[in-house]
């Protein structure tokens, strides 16, 4: 599920960042400056419009099928009284982490934009050449590497957030939460370390020195997070 969403938002970010990028060049080689749709907030603007609406959709899939798979019995009155307030939950923190993973992915096109910039007119390169540096640093291969990675980070929180908050919302008992890490040679030792891990829902895992609310938790560090491909489980006592 998680590498289908990435599919779907990894082309779309691609063309945005490639698209700036281009209007950046154009600009550049028009007039020698930077185009001023790169520094005006239009880039953030149509990046937030893109990812937030896909965030919530896995999200809320994600959470959906942990609310469908509880046990019956351990639900609250009806499935529509804990899909409300998961959703609600679940779309406060999305759209609260997405506008601030939207404002530094939009800065660091622009840096990139600047950098290629700066390097040319170092180089004694022609406004041309510039032009065709901005596209070559910033654009085209590098911005598909940028929403490959962008895809696959956002999407994992969102995933878990949606079946963290899901969890959360049936009101069951003592309900823990499990850190599930994927068992390939790829996985991080401090998250091979934490598989299996288990805390009650309002606690946070202790991964790599760091605590954790779920995988992917965007308040963790870039080496925590970036490529995670763990997952929370949920585990009902008893059970």
């Amino acid at each position: 599920m998680q590498v289908a969403f990435e599919r779907r938002i990894a082309p779309v970010v691609a063309r945005e960042i490639t698209a700036t990028v281009r209007r950046a060049a154009d600009g550049f080689n028009a007039d020698g400056r930077a185009s001023p749709a790169v520094s005006a907030p239009d880039h953030e603007a149509r990046l937030s419009r893109l990812i937030v609406p896909a965030m919530i959709a896995t999200g809320r899939a994600f959470g959906m099928r942990v609310l469908e798979d509880a046990p019956k019995g351990m639900r609250l009155i009806e499935v529509k009284a804990p899909r409300v307030v998961f959703l609600a939950a679940m779309r406060r923190f999305i759209e609260t982490h997405a506008a601030e993973r939207v404002t530094r992915i939009a800065g660091t096109t622009r840096t990139m934009i600047r950098e290629a910039i700066d390097e040319g007119a170092e180089d004694g390169l022609g406004v041309d050449q510039i032009a065709r540096r901005i596209v070559e640093r910033a654009g085209g291969v590098i911005a598909r590497a940028r929403a490959a990675v962008i895809a696959r980070t956002e999407v994992h929180t969102a995933a878990n957030v949606g079946s963290t908050e899901a969890a959360a919302s049936l009101g069951i008992a003592g309900l823990l939460k499990e850190w599930i890490a994927a068992e390939d040679a790829r996985t991080r030792p401090a998250h091979a370390d934490a598989d299996g891990q288990q805390v009650s829902e309002d606690e946070s895992f202790v991964v790599g020195g760091e605590s954790l609310a779920f995988p992917g938790d965007p308040a963790g560090s870039a080496e925590n997070v970036i490529n995670c491909r763990c997952v929370v489980g949920h585990v009902v006592p008893g059970l």
